[in-house]
């Protein structure tokens, strides 16, 4: 019997979650060059808002050379104004940034400064517009970090006004929550105060001890002080002091217990006595704090020459993860420590009970131009006096060695094969569940 097309039973088509529909689209585009993704675009405004996503999401502008970083800026400038108006398939490209570095050159600085091509961009890229393509809790990243020779640093007060109005106006704008700053000294006390930056990296900075006459001038009619910032992630060069932390994060007589309430991330370099004792100060006072990393670079000794006190992790009663990276080259002066007494003094004492995992890394550069025999360096560096196994730690040990290319002058499989072994005496097997792995990677 035939049976007519009004009596057949049919069942519709599942409906394919949006969500799922997008991830198809997003992993598509992922391993695209730029020419497959300008053609994504071209083909319909979905596409175009996931394709572009992904090509404008990160933009960065380096350069060492004057002469290169100024014509490609005001390139970039006039890109960005006649994208605002053009119909092509990079329309409005600029709210696609999600993060934004700028790396000039002392000379190229202040041109861009001078001609307000910087203060342009700045002002586009982060306005309440630019992040409507975005939900609402997508974070966004700005770095300023000038590339200057001879350890030359940037007073604040060079900086001319309309870039210090532009840059107060950007740490206030809600959609800034990640920023890095770089080698400027001077910086303002509570200079980013109020704001809702949850992610601060601080590279050799310096502060001044009042507040700057624009800052203050856009608090002078509050009755209280802006609040202070409560950040979630905290990156500290070495020559970075708590206190300089501090005078920028909060303006009045708050502590470190409050400022650092909510801290989670914690990376620190550390080289001396100031810098171990700031992040002291910090591990006393985040009581949230999750994961810690720390880059030793050749540590010093006291100013007595003696040893500096080993790390107290005591009181991070919430610490999961620690990482220790050494980098050796740092170890080629007299004064410095060995990597053994370094290793000591950074896993220190007193390992809380919830830390499951240990990372160590051994960092060698060839640009650093190292004379002495690699199985110099690490001849000795697993101290004997480090017991783990008084400390009650239980969890994972990550060993990660890096050696860069070394196959042209030193016999790196033997020196391999030692430390591996040495590893296997130093960490011994605590407990049952506690894992050991050593990795060798060869850049």
């Amino acid at each position: 019997m035939n049976v007519g097309a009004t009596n057949r039973h049919s069942r519709p088509l599942p409906e394919i979650p949006s969500e799922l529909v997008q991830q198809i689209i997003e992993d598509a585009c992922r391993g695209a060059d730029g020419a497959t993704l300008s053609y994504i675009a071209l083909t319909c405004h979905a596409l175009r808002i996931i394709s572009n996503k992904r090509r404008f999401g990160i933009l960065s502008l380096k350069s060492d050379d004057e002469e290169l970083m100024v014509p490609k800026f005001h390139k970039f400038c006039d890109l960005v104004k006649t994208q605002m108006v053009s119909s092509s398939e990079m329309l409005g490209f600029w709210m696609f940034v999600r993060s934004f570095s700028i790396y000039p050159s002392r000379g190229a600085l202040q041109k861009i400064l001078d001609d307000g091509s910087l203060v342009f961009v700045v002002d586009i890229l982060f306005s309440p517009k630019s992040g409507r393509l975005y939900p609402a809790e997508t974070r966004r990243h700005f770095c300023f970090h000038p590339l200057l020779e001879n350890s030359e640093l940037v007073p604040w007060s060079s900086l001319n006004n309309d870039f210090v109005s532009a840059f107060h106006s950007l740490c206030r704008c809600s959609l800034l929550t990640s920023l890095k700053l770089g080698c400027i000294i001077d910086l303002p006390r509570g200079l980013l105060c109020g704001t809702n930056i949850n992610e601060l990296d601080l590279y050799w900075m310096k502060n001044a001890p009042e507040f700057s006459p624009s800052f203050e001038e856009s608090f002078e009619k509050s009755e209280q002080a802006p609040p202070p910032v409560l950040l979630e992630s905290l990156k500290l060069h070495h020559r970075v002091s708590l206190t300089e932390v501090m005078n920028i994060l909060s303006s009045g007589s708050c502590t470190a217990d409050f400022v650092f309430s909510r801290l989670k991330k914690l990376h620190c370099g550390i080289r001396h006595e100031a810098s171990q004792k700031a992040l002291s100060e910090i591990l006393d006072a985040a009581k949230g704090l999750e994961d810690v990393t720390i880059f030793a670079f050749g540590l010093k000794r006291t100013s007595s020459g003696e040893p500096l006190p080993r790390m107290d992790y005591s009181k991070a009663s919430t610490l999961r993860s620690l990482a220790v990276h050494l980098d050796v080259g740092g170890w080629r002066h007299t004064r410095s420590r060995s990597l053994s007494e370094t290793l000591i003094t950074l896993i220190g004492n007193n390992l809380p009970p919830g830390l499951t995992r240990i990372d160590i890394a051994l960092v060698h550069f060839l640009g650093m131009a190292i004379r002495r025999p690699l199985n110099e360096i690490f001849k000795g560096f697993l101290p004997v006096d480090l017991h783990l196994s008084t400390l009650g730690f239980a969890g994972r040990i990550f060993v990660h060695i890096r050696l860069g290319d070394l196959s042209w002058n030193y016999p790196y499989i033997p020196l391999m094969d030692r430390c591996t072994n040495e590893l296997k005496r130093f960490f011994p097997a605590i407990q049952e569940n506690t894992e050991i792995d050593a990795e060798f990677a060869l850049d």
